[in-house]
């Protein structure tokens, strides 16, 4: 639910309603209808959206429950924000932080491994609750306000894969500072013991957005004011200038396709 409305808010709309299939494989109870039903409604009442329709079915064509979720939006054209809209010299913010939805995701996928390394559950039960904080509407809307040029929720790939797609849609390219992405510590706990590039672990939660150097502070004040963290990450460059991202180190790492996200390759590793 929050992931669709997502996708949503990045275009600059208003989520005002979903719908919902529900495919359960044979045999499901009526207890498991529930609870899914149930987290979804919790969603849309977190959201202020509607369930407008969408299907139920218990059917043999699947083994495991797959929910799909069509988010509707309002957005007046004059406002429409794509992610082609980016223009050479805009600055690139980021909200909240790296890897947000990754953290929670390894939390709870790695916990022995991360308890056999150390860690206690004053750094898991952090990195698991961040799971709550993977609505970027919030942060879409008061973006919204400062005439955004573009805005992209890092998903697979994380944020280096966010701003590649942008370049890609856009046609630009862009620089980024790993200096300057926020992270968050339990993250940081868990990329030291599992080893992973918080840059390129998915990140649901964290908005990308550019927009004009001029309008830039004006943003990332109105951001933190509405209780958040949003800072300058890089920003946006002509084409033949490449797609770049600065490390902490001072080497310079050329983007020349979309990363693998970090929680595919650390899967692969535990499966071998």
């Amino acid at each position: 639910m929050h992931i669709a409305c997502n996708d949503v808010a990045t275009y600059a709309a208003e989520p005002v309603a979903v719908l919902l299939t529900l495919l359960l494989p044979a045999g499901s109870a009526e207890g498991q209808l529930r609870k899914l039903a149930g987290g979804a409604h919790r969603a849309a009442l977190e959201l202020g959206i509607e369930i407008a329709g969408g299907h139920t079915e218990v059917t043999a064509a699947v083994v495991t429950p797959v929910l799909s979720a069509t988010a509707i939006g309002r957005v007046a054209a004059a406002d429409l924000v794509t992610p082609a809209g980016a223009r050479a010299g805009d600055v690139l913010v980021l909200t909240k932080g790296a890897g947000i939805e990754g953290t929670s995701i390894l939390a709870e996928s790695f916990e022995g491994e991360l308890l056999r390394a150390g860690l206690d559950e004053r750094v898991l039960a952090p990195s698991r609750d961040l799971r709550r904080e993977l609505s970027v509407v919030p942060d879409a809307r008061i973006a919204r306000r400062y005439r955004p040029t573009a805005m992209h929720d890092p998903t697979e790939g994380g944020v280096l894969g966010a701003a590649f797609e942008l370049g890609e849609a856009s046609g630009l390219g862009f620089e980024l500072e790993e200096a300057g992405v926020p992270v968050r510590s339990e993250t940081r706990e868990l990329a030291r013991v599992l080893g992973f590039d918080p840059l390129k672990l998915i990140s649901s939660g964290a908005l990308l957005i550019a927009c004009r150097p001029e309008t830039c502070e004006s943003m990332l004040t109105g951001l933190r004011a509405g209780g958040g963290v949003a800072a300058r990450v890089g920003k946006m460059l002509p084409a033949e200038r490449g797609r770049t991202v600065r490390r902490l180190s001072g080497a310079v790492e050329a983007l020349v396709d979309t990363p693998r996200d970090e929680l595919w390759r650390l899967s692969d590793f535990t499966q071998a």
